[in-house]
């Protein structure tokens, strides 16, 4: 199955007889529309969970995972980057600006630039 494998964060969980069982149990009235598929998180192999092709088509990925990044990007990014501005403040070190990064595999969200 390729229905995952455009994105590096979750991967189809479903085999061939578990995905036909699906599609012949739909409704004749949504014959154009697939049920809940199964998926696996790539961060955490042991978080799997059902939800329909469109979702993932429009970005959602693992609930678990999903929450814990929000909570970390919300509440403990805006520490650690005062912290670690200021230790560099304080070590004589000025910042002229930060620019953001990306990687295929992970997310920096800032670098600093002494």
């Amino acid at each position: 199955m390729e229905l995952g494998n455009g994105r590096n964060d979750l991967e189809f969980a479903m085999n061939k007889e578990e995905f036909l069982k699906v599609l012949h149990k739909r409704d004749n009235i949504q014959k154009n529309r697939v049920g809940r598929l199964k998926w696996r998180c790539k961060m955490n192999p042991n978080h799997i969970w059902q939800t329909s092709f469109a979702s993932i088509w429009d970005g959602s990925g693992c609930p678990l995972c999903g929450q814990r990044v929000a909570l970390v990007g919300t509440y403990i990014h805006p520490i650690l980057e005062f912290y670690s501005l200021l230790l560099l403040s304080n070590s004589g070190i000025t910042v002229n600006c930060e620019h953001c990064i990306k990687s295929d595999d992970f997310l920096i969200d800032l670098k600093q630039m002494c």
